[in-house]
């Protein structure tokens, strides 16, 4: 494969922080507001939504971080991100409460409503971009797209049997776009290592050779 297939691989992840950029322009204002409405006992998550640029720089940086990894510490960042994702969705919820959705329509009407619901549809994107960046450096198979839908499958019935949120098939659906994006630019990263390797390599042979 050559270095411009591998760069395409990357285009998705490039797109999307654009899309994102776009987003927290124009809402930035309505969500200013809000935040000066924000009370101060509001979990993280609900917080972040009202927060759009603070999400934005810290999801590039984190990016960047993820994939200019390489060897023993993407291993250590797959365990580290996990237990992340694992406390942003679990332990800053309300509890006492069970509550399903399954409608996956629902995405749309929460997209053109507010800011806020359209802030949480892409945080929700955001948080498996950077797993799906590790594990797509590490797993080069078809299957490592089942990962990260399982993940948050798991994620979410525990949310619902826990009592402590809402198991909704919007989150899953946009922790999965999250995840497909992030594991293609993994992929394309991982390639391009590959390939810069061999053309070094070469050089090397050739002495050999000669």
């Amino acid at each position: 494969m050559r270095i411009s297939k591998r760069i395409i691989l990357l285009c998705p992840c490039l797109l999307f922080i654009a899309f994102a950029s776009f987003v927290t322009v124009r809402d930035y204002g309505r969500l200013s507001r809000v935040e000066q409405n924000v009370e101060k006992g509001m979990r993280i998550d609900q917080m972040l939504n009202a927060r759009p640029q603070i999400v934005l720089i810290g999801g590039v940086i984190l990016l960047f971080l993820c994939l200019s990894s390489r060897g023993k510490t993407v291993w250590a960042l797959v365990g580290a991100y996990a237990l992340f994702v694992i406390v942003m969705t679990l332990l800053y919820r309300e509890s006492g409460l069970q509550r399903l959705n399954m409608n996956p329509m629902e995405f749309f009407a929460r997209f053109r409503g507010n800011p806020i619901s359209r802030q949480e549809i892409i945080n929700n994107i955001w948080l498996f971009m950077p797993l799906g960046i590790l594990l797509g450096k590490l797993i080069r198979k078809p299957w490592v797209f089942l990962i990260l839908p399982a993940f948050s499958f798991v994620i979410e019935m525990i949310q619902y049997f826990a009592r402590i949120g809402y198991c909704d098939i919007v989150d899953i659906m946009n922790n999965t776009v999250g995840g497909i994006i992030g594991v293609l630019a993994g992929w394309g990263v991982y390639g391009l290592f590959s390939e810069r390797r061999q053309i070094r390599s070469e050089p090397d042979r050739e002495e050999l050779q000669e």
